[in-house]
């Protein structure tokens, strides 16, 4: 979990280690809480997003998308990272599935 709220925590860095937080081997969602923080879920889809200020699209098990691999492509992190920064606090969408 990275909280967005936390300048020492949202970094560059901070976002690689959300990435290698989890493996590929299953569907998983990047979702920001209410609160600023930021998780990639298990929950994937429109369910259970009630606490939820926005959610990424679903990035689907064994395309690379989360895990320490994805974590090393320096491209991908930033971009993660810039649309996060974008869209906390204020999102420009609830569901941001171009970044």
């Amino acid at each position: 979990m990275l909280n967005l709220n936390d300048p020492k925590q949202f970094t560059l860095d901070g976002v690689k280690g959300l990435i290698a937080s989890k493996d590929d081997s299953e569907d998983r969602q990047l979702r920001v809480t209410k609160s600023g923080l930021a998780d990639l879920s298990d929950i994937v889809g429109a369910d259970d997003v009630d606490d939820i200020l926005f959610r990424f699209e679903t990035w689907d098990a064994k395309e690379g998308f989360v895990g320490v691999k994805a974590s090393n492509d320096t491209e991908w992190v930033s971009r993660i990272y810039e649309a996060l920064r974008k869209n906390f606090p204020t999102p420009t969408k609830r569901y941001i599935d171009i970044y």
